[in-house]
C-alpha cells in the first residue's frame, strides 16, 4: 500500500556536496569511519567521486563497509562530490565531517571521541 511506503522513506534524505579540493587516501578512511562513528546505522549509502593526487577515486559506502577504487572516464563537465543518503540527520551533520577528506597521509582514522 502507498501509506506503508510512505512510513519507510519518511525522513529518507540525500545529499550531494561538493569536493573542490584534492583528497588523500588517509582522508577517504579517515571520512569513512568519521561517517560511521558520526551517523551510524543512519547512514544508508554514501557515494561519489573525489579528486585524489593519483586521479579521480570512486567512493562507495553501505553502512559502515566502504570501498575505493578509480574511477572511469569522466565528461569534463564533471564535478567531484559526495553524496550520503541518511535517515533523519540533516546535511550540516554531513558537512561538518568533509575536513577529515583532507587529512594528511599517514593520519589515522578518528576516533570515535575525537567525532563526538
Amino acid at each position: 500500500p502507498a501509506d506503508a511506503r510512505a512510513h519507510h522513506t519518511h525522513g529518507v534524505r540525500a545529499w550531494s556536496i561538493p569536493v573542490e579540493d584534492i583528497v588523500t587516501r588517509a582522508g577517504l578512511a579517515a571520512f569513512a569511519k568519521a561517517l560511521d562513528h558520526k551517523l551510524g546505522p543512519a547512514l544508508l549509502r554514501c557515494k561519489g567521486v573525489v579528486r585524489t593526487a593519483r586521479g579521480m577515486m570512486l567512493i562507495q559506502g553501505v553502512g559502515a563497509r566502504f570501498t575505493f577504487s578509480p574511477a572511469g572516464p569522466l565528461p569534463e563537465t564533471f564535478r567531484p562530490h559526495v553524496t550520503c543518503i541518511v535517515e533523519n540527520r540533516e546535511r550540516a551533520e554531513v558537512e561538518r565531517l568533509l575536513p577529515w577528506l583532507h587529512v594528511p597521509e599517514g593520519t589515522l582514522p578518528p576516533t570515535r571521541e575525537e567525532i563526538a
